[in-house]
């Protein structure tokens, strides 16, 4: 695959948290998984340890996925690697995971304002700025990595203008130009989706809806117009892709462990494929604003 985040025909489908629904959220595991299916674009949420480090993980402790009590930023990232998950798994840096698949796509949520230096040295280094789309975080950050990163760097609507644009205030397309919108599925599943791309389409962006497993739900979805979906749930995806006559999987991946530019590896199209090099999880690879109104509902949506 080559180009920029978002090109090419057809909606995005994206494994939420690199494809939670097939192994434990964001970890290499669940990468190798929903990448064997074929997927050419990951979702994953970036946190800060205490010493700098990005890492791939949503909460804010690892509480609920270790264990064991604490802060991702109060940890350094030699504390948060010796840690094991339920599953057996560890948690990833990011830089990791954008080194190892340098053809995938990446959509990144920036959980706190803190991790945005880091992360726009993680892109820097990495030379992914133009293989991600930032998201699930107010408009001042957002525009803030834009100016840091430049014009190539893709960013999502932030949450007060993601209310703005569903009918809660005036909206208007912020500064920082994004190219795309991030509805919760649960503010649309009402009917609500087709007005809502419409809405998006007039401003120049392309709504993606995110927080939907079943296949009924992602259909009514596509026929409404949406351009890309996020779900846990990888394999049910690829398979209303594949309903549809729209399933376009990637062939080719490289490898965890590889540097950008290596040569890649056939990828499987089960899920042996993704559990073969599910090992690298402790190996390679792992060393390697809420809106008040109504009633707080994005809030809730995106906690």
């Amino acid at each position: 695959m080559t180009g920029c985040y978002g090109d090419g025909d057809g909606p995005l489908v994206i494994p939420h948290r690199t494809g939670a629904g097939l192994a434990t959220e964001n970890t290499v595991r669940a990468a190798h998984r929903s990448l064997a299916l074929g997927h050419r674009y990951l979702e994953t949420d970036a946190r800060t340890t205490r010493d700098g480090v990005v890492v791939a993980f949503h909460d804010r402790t690892v509480d609920r996925l270790a264990g064991v009590r604490g802060a991702i930023s109060a940890l350094t990232w030699d504390e948060l690697r010796e840690l094991r998950l339920h599953d057996g798994t560890r948690i990833v840096r990011l830089d990791t995971l954008l080194n190892a698949w340098p053809a995938v796509r990446w959509s990144i949520d920036v959980k706190d304002p803190a991790t945005l230096p880091a992360l726009v040295d993680v892109l820097r280094t990495t030379g992914a700025t133009q293989q991600v789309c930032l998201a699930g975080t107010r408009d001042r950050w957002l525009a803030a990595a834009r100016d840091e990163l430049g014009e190539g760097l893709a960013t999502a609507l932030g949450w007060e203008s993601i209310g703005r644009l569903l009918g809660w205030g005036r909206f208007r397309l912020p500064g920082y130009r994004p190219s795309f919108v991030h509805v919760p599925y649960v503010l649309v599943r009402d009917g609500r989706a087709r007005r809502v791309v419409d809405r998006a389409r007039g401003a120049g962006l392309r709504t993606v809806i995110w927080g939907l497993n079943d296949p009924l739900a992602m259909h009514r979805m596509l026929d409404a117009g949406v351009d890309g979906l996020i779900s846990d749930r990888a394999d049910v995806l690829r398979e209303v892709m594949v309903a549809r006559g729209s399933w376009v999987p990637a062939v080719q991946w490289s490898g965890p462990g590889q540097r950008r530019g290596s040569a890649p590896q056939t990828a499987g199209t089960g899920a042996s494929s993704g559990d073969a090099g599910a090992a690298a999880d402790t190996s390679a690879v792992s060393g390697l604003a809420a809106l008040d109104r109504p009633g707080g509902v994005l809030r809730t949506a995106l906690s």
